[in-house]
């Protein structure tokens, strides 16, 4: 095993934050554990024995480590010929305080022997059981595990800080009858009467948050790498009994995807295997446990008939916890204000293996209405947060599990991947891998890779992109002279950006496009990093110029109404000038800028209407979802208003609906299948009556036995639509289908549709299923997330959620995400100033400390939307009079 020492710049950095964070002393630090667990799956009882061989740093008494909800049985302390004992064990605040007797002197190694107990949980974090029904009807349970990012200390004694890496070595005794797993691959199993031994080998040096294992009754399918740039080693899907075939797709990805990664980093997979597990239960999407990935059911399992976006979505997770193999278990952040470095990363490389292996789902195209839009939805509020935010309490980690982490990471990468080259880009991570392989770092050790590699100062370039909250709006005009005028100021959804808002000036990559020759060219090359700056314009590029080609930076241009009337007229009568990242991103960026009070309404509607014949999937639902937005901020306003914008959306989508029709055979692509379901929904929804007409039959064929009445890319649509225009009935025949599928997307197809009900008996009915124990507790979310669909379901799920409050919260794990997820639900559908009074006094009665960042978001999102209200309302109506939908 070769080992870098990280930079000095690293270190001191890292040093110097650590002075404030509450982290643990630094008088010993892990080298190696050997962990032995004994579960017991019908009490759900475990205990443990862990002996760590420890650097002691400083001369030492005292040793803290980090336990919840563990009991120390016996501690003691070896080193040299000396064994010291002691129950002197304090727990307190997430640690346990071992006072010894005597001193370890500084340079020795110690082994720390702690025998402890523990439960596994029902909270989806540490040591947890998971629940599933077997084909006879009868309940059983699992054991896994979810460690990051603070649950290891969860589920056993450990130093859990990503920087304190060490070895493992893990045995787990068990039931014969059950399947062992984890990183490693095993080196020993030992059967002694009705019980299994199963003894792993050693594992590389590694962070605690990516440990990881499993004692369940599964199954499994398996592939092999093609051994072209890492040695040929085993792929596998684990599942409970019945379902393995449903893993045949991720299993041959997952080994096509790790062979591919190992030739694009120049790193082989380091490990002997891979396996994938699929888990009933489960807090997040993904998990990428170093050599034991595991997934929620939804983002692993898939059919030949599965939905496109379901296998594009799978395809995408699983490249995305493959990518993390390498960003952020072979080199992993030092602390996590540093998490982009993974997600970023693991998110952008998910996307470009994508396209590497399914070129024809044209993903980048996709990319810009996904990641890059929530990146700037998100980074457009006030209480966003830089890249590289600051971290002192171990609550605030799981707060920035956001968009800002993933998507607008992945978003810093391609801008800059595209700035110096896609080859620079990559022969710069290159080097990044191996230099610090098995150890930790800061960003600053990325930039000095690729600024190695490219010959520029990256770390000047990104410092305001990583650091600094938010991005310009860069607005752009044509002078007198014939010049165009470029200017950059901060962009906030609210619209009121103060001098203090707007002391950062950003690092802008231009991407000019204009024409040369009566041909597009783009000049790669050109910065704004000054307030503003005037350009040369040719004349023959009036009618048509165009800033950030391709989307490719991270920020919104405003045209003025003249040029913006040009670039639509343009976009249909040369549709080769913009590509469909370009016209992707101009619907966004007018529709985002009108809202936040730049310009008009009217000319978002605008741009929709002249565009509604647009051919692509990606720009046509951009649009639909934009007039969507529209129509759900007002949705409090008057309904004529409302139902005017519902005749626009409804104009537009049914066209292109029966234009495309909602049958499928073997000559829809990847594509068109997506585009087909998406218009079909838009349109039911919105109350075209074939559409409606054909979805009831659907489902009330479906709904009496005939599942084959339903094609897979419509079901989701279909069950909408069923419950939001048929019979009341229609929402008691989802829940029968509910409650005897086990198929995953099925599912979670009812829970996304209850919701859509407007009956108010039915409204009620659909908020009790969230305390239902019928809904996993990780579906929670989804019954309620349907409820935001219309302002009954807005108002209703307020008041629930208000009157059951703790019962939700005794529902929703302490760590993870999901807290904060519902709270941005429960409060998000709301649009003016008096909510935010509303919703402020009532949590003021609350700890909020786990969801705190959420909250102010969501608060943050209300009164954007209010501004809009306030701003737009007479733009919005005075255009649906003129065009004649009001």
């Amino acid at each position: 095993m070769q080992v870098t020492v990280p930079s000095s710049g690293s270190v001191s950095a890292s040093l110097e934050k650590d002075e404030n964070r509450n982290v643990l002393p630094k008088n010993v630090k892990p080298i190696h554990y050997d962990l032995s667990l004994y579960p017991d799956l019908e009490t759900f009882a475990y205990g443990g024995n862990v002996n760590v061989s420890l650097d002691v740093i400083q001369d030492s008494d005292t040793i803290t480590l980090h336990g919840i909800n563990l009991r120390i049985l016996s501690a003691a302390l070896e080193w040299g010929h000396q064994t010291i004992w002691t129950n002197n064990v304090t727990y307190r605040d997430e640690r346990i305080i071992l006072q010894f007797s005597s001193i370890v002197p500084a340079n020795s190694v110690a082994v720390l022997k702690l025998a402890f107990t523990g439960v596994i949980s029902k909270g989806m974090e540490g040591f947890y059981r998971s629940s599933y029904v077997d084909a006879d009807g009868k309940t059983k349970y699992l054991a896994t595990t979810q460690m990051e990012p603070t649950s290891a200390r969860r589920a056993f004694p450990c130093w859990d800080e990503p920087a304190l890496k060490a070895t493992f070595s893990i045995d787990i005794t068990a039931k014969s009858n059950y399947t062992i797993l984890s990183n490693m691959n095993i080196n020993e199993e030992v059967i002694k009467d009705d019980m299994k031994t199963a003894r792993f080998a050693k594992t590389c040096r590694m962070s605690t948050y990516l440990l990881a294992w499993i004692v369940a009754e599964l199954e499994y399918v398996e592939c092999f790498t093609p051994g072209k740039h890492c040695p040929r080693l085993p792929v596998r899907v684990y599942t409970t009994p019945g379902f393995a075939q449903q893993g045949k797709f991720a299993a041959d990805l997952g080994a096509k995807t790790i062979d591919f990664f190992s030739g694009a980093f120049n790193e082989a997979y380091p490990l002997p295997k891979c396996d994938m597990v699929a888990i009933p239960d489960f807090e997040a999407g993904a998990m990428e446990n170093w050599g034991l990935i595991t997934y929620r059911l939804s983002a692993i399992l898939v059919s030949e008939d599965s939905a496109a976006t379901v296998i594009q979505r799978v395809a995408e997770v699983v490249q995305h916890e493959l990518a993390h193999q390498w960003f952020g278990n072979l080199v992993t952040m030092q602390f996590w204000d540093g998490l982009w470095l993974n997600e970023g990363f693991a998110t952008w490389m998910s996307w470009f293996s994508c396209h590497n292996f399914y070129p024809e789902w044209k993903v980048w195209e996709s990319y810009v209405t996904d990641e890059l839009q929530s990146a700037l939805a998100l980074d457009a509020l006030r209480s966003s947060h830089p890249i590289e935010v600051p971290i002192i309490h171990e609550y605030e980690i799981n707060q920035i599990f956001d968009a800002i982490s993933y998507s607008k990471g992945s978003c810093v990468i391609r801008m800059i991947s595209k700035y110096v080259g896609e080859d620079v880009f990559i022969r710069g991570i290159q080097k990044y891998i191996s230099r610090h392989r098995y150890n930790n770092t800061i960003t600053e050790d990325l930039w000095a890779a690729i600024s190695e590699e490219s010959g520029q100062d990256i770390s000047t370039m990104m410092k305001c992109w990583t650091k600094s909250t938010g991005y310009p709006v860069i607005s752009v005009s044509e002078t007198k002279e014939g010049k165009l005028h470029i200017e950059q100021h901060r962009f906030l959804s609210t619209g009121d950006v103060t001098p203090e808002d707007d002391k950062t000036l950003y690092w802008v990559p231009l991407k000019l496009k204009t024409i040369k020759d009566g041909k597009p060219t783009v000049d790669e090359k050109l910065v704004l990093s000054e307030r503003s700056v005037e350009l040369p314009l040719s004349q023959e590029s009036r009618d048509a110029y165009k800033l950030n080609s391709e989307q490719s930076g991270i920020y919104r241009v405003q045209y003025t109404a003249d040029h913006l009337k040009k670039l639509a007229k343009v976009a249909v009568e040369k549709p080769e000038f913009l590509s469909v990242e370009d016209r992707a991103g101009l619907i966004a960026d007018v529709a985002s800028l009108s809202r936040a009070g730049y310009g008009n309404v009217s000319s978002t509607l605008d741009l929709a209407k002249t565009w509604k014949e647009e051919p692509s999937f990606v720009v046509f639902t951009e649009i639909l979802a934009r007039l969507n937005g529209i129509k759900s901020t007002l949705r409090f306003e008057k309904p004529e208003i409302v139902e005017a914008l519902k005749k626009f959306i409804l104009e537009i989508s049914s066209v292109k609906a029966h234009k495309l029709g909602w049958s499928f055979d073997s000559s829809d692509d990847h594509i068109s299948r997506q585009f087909k379901s998406t218009v079909f929904g838009f349109a039911g929804v919105n109350g075209d009556k074939k559409v409606v007409s054909d979805a009831i039959k659907m489902f009330e064929a479906y709904a009496a036995g005939d599942k084959k009445a339903i094609n897979d890319n419509l079901r989701s649509s279909v069950f909408i639509i069923a419950v939001r225009h048929g019979d009341p009935k229609c929402w008691d025949q989802l829940l029968d289908i509910y409650k005897k599928s086990n198929d995953p997307y099925v599912r979670t197809n009812c829970l996304r549709a209850f919701g859509y009900t407007e009956n108010d008996e039915y409204i009620e009915k659909t908020l009790q299923l969230a305390l239902d124990p019928i809904v996993k507790e990780q579906d929670l979310y989804l019954v309620l997330s349907s409820l935001s669909s219309h302002k009954k379901g807005v108002v209703n799920m307020w008041k629930f959620a208000t009157t059951h409050w703790e019962q939700i919260l005794k529902r929703l794990p302490i760590a993870g995400t999901m807290r904060g997820h519902v709270v941005r639900i429960i409060t998000g559908g709301f649009t003016h100033k008096s909510d935010i009074e509303t919703i402020k006094k009532f949590f003021a009665n609350q700890d909020i400390k786990l969801y705190e960042r959420a909250l102010q978001q969501s608060l943050d999102s209300i009164s954007s939307s209010s501004s809009f209200i306030e701003k737009s309302l007479t733009d919005i109506t005075e255009w649906l009079k003129h065009n004649n939908y009001a």
